[in-house]
C-alpha cells in the first residue's frame, strides 16, 4: 500500500503514529523514504504527519508536548478562559519549530508525565493541573483541579503527594491549589462560590443530603457550617428540562418548609458582584441566628 493512502486511513487529527502506518501496511523503510522525499514529517518518535493535513493542534504539536492550558482543555478540563496555546520543550531543546502564537515551556519532562491525548503528545491530567498551578491565578487554578477530580483524571491523594513534592517557579501556587481543591465540587461555578465565601471566613458543608419528618429531600450544594443557611449555585444550563425545574422547585419549597433559608446564586453574582453574594449569606447568616 502507499504511504499516501495508509496515512489518510491510520492519521487522527493529521497525525499517525509508526504502529498505525506499519498496521495499515507501511513498511518502515517507507515511511523513513517518504521522510527523505518530504512526503512525511517526523513530528516527534512514532509520530508523523503531513504538512497539508494537520489541524491546529497537530501544528502545534510539532513544537513539542502540549501542555498546561492547552493540555487541561485536551482532557476535558473547566477553564475560566481560553486556554491559550502553551507546549513544552526540553531545556536543551536550542531551537524549537516555530509557531507563531505557542507559549514555549522549557522543562525536562519525565517520560511518565507525557502520554497521548487524541493522537497528539500532551502531558498527562497530574502535570497539566500541577503545570496549570504554575501559571493561572488561584481561583483558575483551583477550577482546573476540582474538575480534573470530578471527571476521575486525577486521584485527590496523588495529587496532594504531587503538590507536596513540587519544587522550582511557582511551587508554592502549586501547594496552595492542593489545599483548596474537594473533588465533591459539581462544576466550575460551585467551586467559585466554594472559593469566594470560605475566604471571606463562612465556613461550608458541601454536597449535604438533608431531610424533613417525611424523609429525605435532596441534595444540596451547600450548608454554611452549624446553621439551617443553604446555598446553591445556579448554572445557567442547570434544567435540563420543564419536569426538573419543577422538581427543584418543589424541593425548595421542602427546604423552606423544614426550616432552611435557602439562597441561589448564579454565574454572574459570583463572578460579577462578588461582594453582594458575601454580603447576602451574612445578612441571611443574621436572620437565621436571630430566628433561632
Amino acid at each position: 500500500m502507499r504511504v499516501d493512502e495508509a496515512f489518510c486511513r491510520a492519521s487522527v487529527g493529521g497525525l499517525a503514529t509508526a504502529r498505525a502506518l506499519t498496521s495499515a501496511g507501511v513498511s518502515r523503510s517507507a515511511v523513513a523514504r517518504a521522510v527523505r522525499e518530504g512526503r512525511l514529517r517526523r513530528i516527534s518518535r512514532g509520530l508523523y504527519g503531513r504538512d497539508d493535513g494537520i489541524d491546529e493542534a497537530a501544528r502545534l504539536a510539532q513544537v513539542g508536548v502540549l501542555s498546561h492550558t492547552t493540555a487541561a482543555a485536551r482532557w476535558g478540563m473547566d477553564l475560566l478562559s481560553p486556554p491559550g496555546e502553551h507546549v513544552t520543550v526540553p531545556r536543551d531543546h536550542s531551537r524549537p519549530r516555530r509557531h507563531a502564537s505557542a507559549v514555549v515551556h522549557r522543562v525536562d519532562l519525565r517520560t511518565a508525565e507525557v502520554t497521548t491525548a487524541s493522537g497528539l503528545p500532551t502531558t498527562t491530567p497530574l502535570r497539566t493541573v500541577l503545570d496549570c498551578a504554575r501559571v493561572l491565578d488561584l481561583r483558575a487554578a483551583v477550577v482546573v483541579a476540582d474538575s480534573a477530580l470530578r471527571l476521575g483524571l486525577v486521584g485527590l491523594r496523588r495529587l496532594q503527594v504531587a503538590a507536596a513534592a513540587a519544587r522550582g517557579p511557582g511551587s508554592a501556587r502549586v501547594r496552595r491549589m492542593a489545599a483548596l481543591v474537594d473533588p465533591l465540587s459539581g462544576s466550575a461555578l460551585e467551586t467559585l462560590l466554594r472559593l469566594l465565601l470560605t475566604a471571606a471566613g463562612i465556613r461550608l458543608d458541601a454536597q449535604v443530603v438533608l431531610s424533613d419528618r417525611h424523609g429525605v429531600i435532596g441534595r444540596v450544594d451547600f450548608v454554611v457550617r452549624g446553621t439551617t443557611v443553604v446555598i446553591e449555585a445556579d448554572g445557567f444550563a442547570y434544567h435540563r428540562d420543564r419536569a426538573e425545574y419543577r422538581a427543584d422547585r418543589r424541593r425548595t419549597n421542602a427546604l423552606l418548609a423544614a426550616g432552611y433559608l435557602v439562597l441561589r446564586f448564579s454565574w454572574e453574582d459570583v463572578v460579577g458582584r462578588p461582594q453582594h453574594v458575601v454580603d447576602t449569606v451574612r445578612q441571611t447568616l443574621a436572620v437565621a441566628g436571630r430566628a433561632a
